[in-house]
């Protein structure tokens, strides 16, 4: 396989991907045969074009002038993401891919729009087209080579796990398709009198805007903060179960600070009996199983399931009634009445469905419902509540304290 050989001439036999040094090596070599290639199917094309007239052809020449500036983003994104930490950026520099990512889609959108543009005055004033032999070979070719590339971004993505390189292959993979509707164009044209040129050279700027719009949507939401996926969630809940003293977890968080700084956080709550030095051994070993499995540094935070005041049983009683009542709540933990600075301070996480609690409107009414309701007992107090969402299917859930 020649991706495995290009590999294999850069880093050597059986590379460790998961080393930074060697995944840069690997994500410039791929920018650099992506630059190549892109560049050499630009000049072909755009020389066709200017020949023949077609606009489609001429606009997926554009668009591979589009994937030739991606490339080189790529290039320099994931050299850059690849600085050591530093006093100011002391989780790295890995989420720098995901502004190279946003830079790529928002020129892809940028020339699809200028490309429609010129696709519609096309079809307005259509122009004549002239075709030949070598404007198609050069479209078969270049049909070829982008499902090649398709397959050679997509490896080198899952190989380094980066998502630049994932985007751009889905880029790469909409070429194919983009440039086998000019193809097709390129041959009715000879047979039908209408701007069928024209005609595909808008759908071939319409699918670069939509390529465009979801990679800035699948970019942005990264940038954001994505939760943990449920395969993450699947194998953390199943590296907890049937642990000695661990009862049940809750507020699993992911941060991601892009590749090889990914860190997260869960609670566990554990028996009031739990003999530490077994529990702390125990946290240890989840921990380390978390890091060499999924490259994510976990910590554990530890819960007792033990209610030692009476203002404490008083409050989860008063929230097991909230709950039962209240269709959108669905359970709670952490709950705690403290004292300082001779004031009451209530305490509590609430789980409500996340698919019933939507907008910021809705969560406000919930925190005065329940701050109103416990406001019966501890009147004058001041609450602590955080609304933990849960996103599961909530109709059969049960409703019990943790």
């Amino acid at each position: 396989m020649l991706s495995e050989k290009i590999i294999s001439a850069t880093v050597g036999k059986n590379p460790d991907y998961s080393d930074s040094l060697t995944r840069t090596k690997i994500g410039s070599v791929t920018g650099l045969v992506g630059i190549g290639l892109n560049l050499s199917l630009t000049a072909f094309k755009a020389f066709i074009g200017l020949v023949t007239g077609s606009l489609s052809v001429f606009a997926d020449a554009m668009n591979n002038l589009t994937d030739t500036v991606s490339s080189l983003v790529s290039l320099v994104g994931i050299r850059m993401a690849a600085k050591a930490k530093d006093e100011d950026h002391p989780y790295g520099h890995g989420r720098i891919e995901y502004v190279t990512t946003l830079i790529v889609s928002l020129g892809i959108i940028f020339v699809g729009a200028s490309l429609l543009k010129t696709s519609v005055e096309g079809i307005i004033d259509p122009q004549p087209l002239k075709t030949n032999f070598v404007g198609m070979v050069v479209l078969v070719l270049s049909i070829g080579v982008k499902y090649w590339m398709y397959g050679f971004y997509k490896y080198i993505g899952n190989k380094i796990k980066s998502t630049t390189f994932k985007a751009v292959s889905i880029d790469s993979l909409g070429d194919v398709l983009v440039t086998s509707l000019v193809l097709l164009s390129y041959i009715l044209s000879n047979f039908l009198s209408l701007p069928v040129d024209a005609l595909g050279g808008s759908l071939v700027s319409i699918f670069i805007l939509k390529s465009g719009y979801d990679l800035v949507k699948e970019t942005i939401s990264d940038i954001v903060g994505k939760g943990p996926n449920e395969e993450f969630v699947a194998a953390i809940d199943q590296l907890f179960k049937d642990r000695p003293y661990i009862k049940s977890t809750h507020d699993l968080q992911v941060y991601d600070f892009g590749h090889g700084n990914s860190f997260a956080t869960i609670d566990a709550l554990v028996d009031k009996n739990s003999d530490l030095l077994s529990l702390h051994r125990t946290f240890t070993e989840i921990e380390h199983e978390v890091l060499d499995n999924f490259g994510i540094l976990l910590t554990i935070h530890m819960d007792v399931d033990i209610i030692d005041s009476q203002e404490d049983q008083k409050l989860c009683q008063r929230l097991d009634i909230f709950c039962q009542k209240d269709q959108a709540a669905i359970s709670y933990h952490d709950p705690a009445v403290l004292s300082r600075d001779g004031k009451k301070h209530v305490l509590v996480h609430l789980v409500v469905d996340g698919d019933q609690i939507i907008s910021l409107e809705e969560e406000k009414e919930k925190l005065e419902d329940l701050t109103e309701f416990l406001d019966q007992d501890f009147k004058g107090a001041e609450y602590n509540i955080i609304l933990d969402r849960d996103y599961k299917d909530q109709k059969m859930a049960k409703k019990e304290k943790v």
